[in-house]
């Protein structure tokens, strides 16, 4: 199996173990994503590759980022193993600013998915242009530098070393309204479907 077979079959794998996760059928994330049923069947066989598009879709079918369908590198049949080798970090990038490098595998819990980010905010960034809600709760330390978080109506300003904890159903935001590189770790808690 060639590099680009081994990572569409990771990909598939990943989507079907998501999907059974939330309990939903194939028509079930077919509809919600947009893609048809049996495209999303050979996606999750490993025989077709799907396109940027339909892992976005998908992703947000499953309430999930994309880049979750890449953080694991483990090959396929292998034994997963319980460290994040550093190596595997995979770095994003937006155009509004904001850098961000995960700092663990997304851990899937019984209860909960929860995503650990070491963040960088250029100066008049910010991590979305509207403030948006989803389930879950949000906890964001500054490491340097200042942040902005805007909470519901409250806009709350985070110097070097303060935390704050989000209700994520709030419309939320972050923003540097510094003149200086901002640095953080965040945590994303969502819970998992039952």
């Amino acid at each position: 199996m060639n590099i680009a077979n081994n990572i569409a079959a990771s990909i598939g794998l990943k989507i079907r173990r998501f999907r059974k996760q939330k309990n939903m059928t194939l028509k079930d994330l077919s509809d919600r994503a947009g893609v048809s049923q049996s495209m999303l069947s050979q996606v999750e066989r490993g025989i077709a590759s799907p396109t940027i598009v339909s892992l976005v879709s998908i992703a947000n079918a499953l309430s999930m980022s994309a880049a979750a369908f890449f953080e694991d590198t483990t090959p396929v049949g292998e034994e997963e193993s319980p460290v994040f080798p550093s190596g595997s970090r995979k770095v994003l990038r937006t155009e509004n600013g904001l850098v961000l490098l995960p700092l663990t595998a997304m851990t899937e819990l019984k209860e909960n998915t929860i995503q650990l980010t070491e963040i960088f905010l250029d100066p008049g960034g910010c991590n979305r242009l509207k403030p948006t809600t989803h389930e879950g709760v949000e906890r964001l330390a500054v490491l340097e530098g200042t942040l902005l978080v805007e909470l519901g109506h409250a806009l709350y300003h985070l110097e070097k070393g303060d935390s704050i904890t989000v209700n994520a159903s709030l419309p939320h935001r972050i923003s540097n309204p510094g003149k200086e590189k901002a640095h953080g770790v965040w945590m994303i808690v969502t819970p998992r479907a039952t």
